[in-house]
């Protein structure tokens, strides 16, 4: 794992939702698939490799080898995702939930021959990642250093207007 060298900047609940706002202007993702490369990017940069990264999956469907469902980095009892804001357990447990009417997840059950209802539509269960290599085999694309370098770009800016000017 690397972890950024400069201590962990106390920054805030709001310089973090600041920091995550301007890393979105400068193209960070953290949404459709991206999640766990955002979760690892935030606690390296932002947390300094303090956090434990977790998941909240859709628990029929990872009996069955799938993950589905959403990654964050828990830190002092908040959940941190690429949104900037801290959330609850129910807000992250929330992404394993899924639409039992939805088709794809529908068809995806029947080719995996299990009963899409509302029992396996609305069971998840809680994956915390021992590391982020463990993470990394399951859901990465090539793209995570420079995710990370964005998130230390939106850092470095917001540290830069944090400092007032010389007179």
């Amino acid at each position: 794992m690397t972890v950024d060298d400069s201590p962990v900047p106390q920054i805030g609940e709001d310089g973090i939702a600041a920091v995550l706002d301007r890393a979105k202007q400068l193209g960070f993702e953290g949404w459709s698939g991206a999640c766990g490369k955002a979760a690892i990017a935030i606690n390296r940069v932002v947390f300094g490799g303090e956090g434990k990264i977790v998941g909240a999956f859709n628990e029929a469907f990872l009996s069955r080898g799938r993950m589905i469902g959403h990654v964050a980095v828990l830190v002092d009892g908040s959940y941190w995702d690429a949104d900037g804001y801290p959330k609850d357990l129910d807000d992250i447990d929330s992404w394993g939930m899924l639409d039992p009417d939805d088709r794809d997840h529908v068809e995806e059950a029947e080719r995996l021959g299990f009963a899409w209802d509302d029992h396996a539509a609305y069971g998840v269960r809680m994956v915390e990642f021992g590391d982020e290599a463990e993470l990394i085999r399951h859901f990465m694309d090539d793209n995570l250093e420079e995710q990370v370098e964005i998130l230390r770009q939106a850092l470095r800016d917001h540290s830069a207007e944090a400092v007032p000017s010389a007179p």
